[in-house]
């Protein structure tokens, strides 16, 4: 799940209570895509939802995201687009 900061987290439900849609809580975020479906749905089955509930404190929130990444974690590689055997083939005609 993308880290966000316990204010973001509140502001995304507190918006997703008042039916504001994903698209535009992404623009609003000036986000090119949405929010992972992880952040935009886990609020719900916890209750975080119901507009006659308390938001959740800090605590609340961090026991129900489970553990955040460790400091000395670094994060997954990002795979790249790039067709290797096209750069070969370009790279062997311009040493020709």
């Amino acid at each position: 799940m993308e880290q966000l900061h316990m204010n973001r987290l509140r502001d995304l439900i507190n918006r997703l209570r008042a039916g504001e849609s994903e698209r535009r809580i992404a623009r609003d975020r000036a986000s090119p895509a949405r929010p992972s479906a992880n952040i935009v749905t886990w609020p719900k089955p916890c209750g975080y939802l119901r507009p006659d509930q308390p938001l959740p404190d800090d605590a609340t929130l961090r026991s129900a995201l489970g553990p955040g990444p460790s400091p000395g974690d670094t994060p997954p590689p990002r795979r790249s687009s790039l067709n290797h055997d096209v750069v070969q083939q370009l790279l062997t005609k311009a040493s020709k």
